[in-house]
Formats: C-alpha cells, structure tokens, sequence
C-alpha cells in the first residue's frame, strides 16, 4: 500500500492532475527500521547466502518481497525481519 500522503503530494503537484495517476516500480509491502545493531544484508534469503553489507540500528529499508522470515530490500538482497520492526 502507498500512504495517501504521498500519492496526494504526487497528485496535486501535476499541472494536469485531473489525468495524474501513482504507478509504482515495485509493490512496498512493509518499510521497517533495523534494530539490531548490526545486521548483515544477505545476497540471498539465507543465513548462509553471501555477504552483501551490514544495516545499522535506526536504517530504514522497504520491504518489497517476504520469504521464509527473510525481507527483500534491493535487487537481490534480503534482511532478516525478525531483527526489524514496521514503521
């Protein structure tokens, strides 16, 4: 879901807003904020996938995809959601 802050913001900025319409690059499932405080960003949605980074506590991520407790929060890279909580 989209907050209704921010498909109005994009609405009433368009000069032609009477045709405006929010589409999307990818389906937001959740946006969390880490709370660990370091959590290892996995290239895949394992704890034994490669090593991508690590978040910090307080980071933010969109969550796009939910697989097996792990979150998605880039072009294949995953978070595991029980060190997170929604915002």
């Amino acid at each position: 879901a989209i907050p209704w802050p921010v498909i109005y913001e994009a609405w009433i900025l368009d000069p032609y807003f009477d045709r405006a319409a929010v589409i999307t690059r990818q389906p937001l499932i959740s946006r969390v904020s880490v709370t660990s405080a370091s959590l290892p960003i996995r290239k895949g949605a394992s704890s034994s996938a490669g090593l991508s980074g690590k978040a910090r506590a307080g980071d933010v991520y969109e969550v796009t995809a939910l697989k097996d407790g792990w979150g998605k929060v880039g072009d294949g890279l995953w978070i595991e959601m029980k060190y997170v909580a929604d915002i």
